[in-house]
């Protein structure tokens, strides 16, 4: 799925593609893009832009831009989605969801 340009996500923004179902964090790095899916029961986490971190509302867990856990019951990290950068063009494999116990920067794909 094509999410965008990669100019249009500015440096240090969280951008929630709905058709998508996904997030696309830009860090320092690069891109991350993560499913909008609270990794305890499944329930849709947004973004919260005020306290600059993911609020699930159904059980409280906490995920910071990265997707990693800072308060449970979530048992790990949001789920990540392949990026692949083609032509400045931001494309997102929303088929397979691909679970990971922590943040790594092989993770990012650079820009």
């Amino acid at each position: 799925m094509r999410a965008g340009r990669v100019e249009e996500f500015a440096l240090g923004s969280i951008s929630h593609v709905g058709a998508g179902q996904f997030y696309v964090s830009r860090l320092p790095e690069g891109l991350l893009a993560m499913w909008h899916r609270c990794t305890h029961l499944g329930c849709t986490v947004p973004w919260v832009a005020a306290e600059a971190r993911f609020n699930c509302p159904c059980h409280g867990s906490i995920f910071n831009t990265k997707g990693e856990v800072l308060a449970g019951p979530a048992p790990r990290p949001l789920d990540l989605l392949r990026v692949e950068i083609v032509e400045g063009e931001v494309w997102v494999d929303t088929t397979r969801a691909i679970t990971r116990v922590g943040f790594d920067p092989s993770q990012v794909t650079t820009v």
